[in-house]
């Protein structure tokens, strides 16, 4: 029996009054009334229904990872913020008594502590006691021009030594962006499914899925142990149901007195005349500027697109993004 979709076994059908009502507004006014109802960032509920994990990201205000995830019965994006408490680091080879001696490393304002970690290093094929440096801020471990802890350690730490410098200071995973750290050490895997429980962010297992990854793991059963976890990872990416994605594909004309050349869109020079939007949720919308001096076409769309003029480029342009707010996903050039 084939594999249904997430969003097949509940959805949420519009009430008639409501259907009518979306029908009899101009598409730009049902945009805007949808929007009003709608709040930004959409932070996840206590309890979310299975989603997808789709993007992660660090929010900078709130200072701390963000997972954005795709709820398909609804079609719309959530926002989980890490409430584990997971902060920026780097590895390295010096101990804290080492490091404490490093005055702008202790007072640089983005340092927060120290910890023993023990690491597998694959050169000498056994595990190793590093030092992790806790921050605050990811860019205070690296991605600013000077003054990152990453190059304070390597720059400084010669300078502060008391005895001769037996091995080189070294500084590891300073230059992964920290979202992927986050992945990685919270084991999380883009594409799969999701839920929130109270508050959490929770692997769903669905039990006929994992009876297949099962079977295609006991094919590999003679595989080495290292790439046992990868043969399960990818097995129930392929394996789960994929969601039927809410999303829109968005092309746009722009003005250009030489048919023949391609208008720069480094120096928008010349006028979005036109807007093209295809959900899939059926909506095909034109968006056309009013221009002085051009007539209207005798060329007749089909019946099911919706044409809308605009009397400027402005409103037209406010037109197609407060149209990209109701889909959570755009398809472009």
């Amino acid at each position: 029996m084939a594999q249904k979709r997430l969003d097949e076994f509940s959805r949420r059908e519009a009430k008639p009054s409501e259907e009518i009502e979306a029908k009899t507004l101009p598409f730009t006014e049902a945009i805007t009334k949808e929007r009003k109802t709608r709040p930004f960032p959409p932070l996840a509920p206590k309890n979310l229904p299975p989603s997808y994990f789709v993007s992660a990201t660090y929010d900078g205000k709130a200072k701390k990872a963000l997972i954005k995830l795709y709820e398909p019965v609804s079609g719309q994006i959530y926002f989980w913020l890490d409430n584990t408490g997971h902060k920026p680091y780097c590895l390295t080879n010096l101990s804290p008594i080492e490091l404490e001696k490093i005055t702008r490393l202790m007072q640089h304002p983005g340092f927060d502590h120290f910890e023993i970690v023990d690491k597998f290093d694959p050169l000498l094929n056994k595990n190793v006691k590093v030092t992790s440096v806790i921050a605050t801020d990811p860019l205070a471990i690296g991605g600013r021009p000077t003054g990152c802890i990453r190059d304070i350690i390597i720059e400084d730490y010669p300078k502060v030594a008391e005895t001769p410098i037996v091995q080189e200071p070294k500084v590891w995973e300073s230059k992964i962006k920290y979202y992927q750290c986050y992945i990685y050490d919270r084991e999380l895997l883009p594409g799969m499914i999701y839920e929130v429980k109270d508050s959490k962010l929770v692997l769903k297992n669905m039990e006929e899925t994992e009876k297949i990854v099962k079977q295609i793991q006991k094919t590999f059963e003679d595989a080495p142990n290292e790439e046992q976890q990868f043969i399960e990872q990818w097995a129930k990416l392929l394996e789960y149901p994929a969601p039927k994605f809410l999303c829109v594909a968005l092309d746009i004309e722009v003005y250009t007195p030489i048919p023949t050349r391609m208008p720069d869109p480094r120096e928008a020079a010349y006028q979005v005349v036109c807007a093209s939007l295809y959900g899939s949720d059926g909506q095909k919308k034109v968006l056309l500027l009013e221009r002085e001096g051009v007539r209207e076409g005798t060329e007749h769309p089909p019946a099911d697109v919706v044409l809308e003029y605009f009397p400027s480029e402005e409103k037209l342009i406010r037109a197609v993004f407060g149209a990209l707010w109701s889909y959570p996903f755009v398809i472009t050039f």
